[in-house]
């Protein structure tokens, strides 16, 4: 009686452990499913920054020549040449942290994501940041250990919707170099600015805006 007793409790725990490495593929295969990046359904934060960075260049750039023209003309002009000073160091500034992006994104080579270009007409996508409204992710490099970023009706100023979090699924397909989050715009179309702040590995906190379109 005993030796049947084992013997049942035995096959109770092989079937319950069967169950349970069943029941854990099968949570596997469904966040695997849940976070299926595909060029339509992810946009890459980095874009974003790369969008600030270019057009923050290229505005220090035109003040920079604006100030060189006005020094020409005063050249013993010591407040517009302490301008063009500071406007020559926030250029440098600008200028790197662009090529430390870039060096970031050479790693996402073969990621799939919504491109940084807007598409061709007849999108209305002029300027900026171009994103479709069903867009189920944002995708988020490696490096960042928090990231805030509030969607705003332009014409409104009112919330779309504010994705914030530090915690991130990492995508194994990509040997963990980018992580996920995902956000809903709840079908909004039309213009948006989009306030940013993230902390990255360094504890270095920056904080860009950027505005552009959101399609459908």
């Amino acid at each position: 009686m005993m030796r049947t007793k084992f013997l049942i409790l035995a096959v109770i725990c092989v079937f319950t452990f069967s169950c349970k490495n069943d029941d854990d593929q099968d949570n596997q295969d469904q966040n695997a499913e849940d976070f299926a990046i595909t060029n339509e359904n992810n946009y890459y934060e980095g874009d974003l920054y790369r969008l600030y960075l270019d057009a923050q260049i290229e505005i220090t750039n035109n003040e920079i020549i604006s100030l060189e023209e006005q020094l020409e003309q005063d050249p013993n002009n010591v407040e517009l040449q302490n301008m063009l000073d500071a406007a020559n160091t926030e250029l440098d500034e600008l200028e790197n942290a662009e090529s430390n992006q870039i060096a970031i994104e050479a790693t996402l080579l073969g990621v799939p994501r919504v491109p940084r270009i807007p598409p061709v007409p007849p999108m209305p996508c002029t300027a900026g940041a171009c994103i479709p409204n069903i867009l189920n992710y944002f995708t988020i490099s490696s490096e960042i250990l928090n990231i805030t970023i509030v969607f705003r009706d332009m014409q409104t100023e009112e919330e779309i919707v504010t994705l914030q979090t530090n915690e991130f699924t990492s995508l194994n397909d990509f040997d963990n170099i980018i992580s996920v989050s995902t956000i809903d715009f709840n079908g909004f179309t039309g213009d948006f600015i989009a306030d940013i702040q993230r902390t990255d590995a360094n504890n270095q906190v920056t904080n860009y805006s950027v505005s552009g379109y959101i399609y459908q």
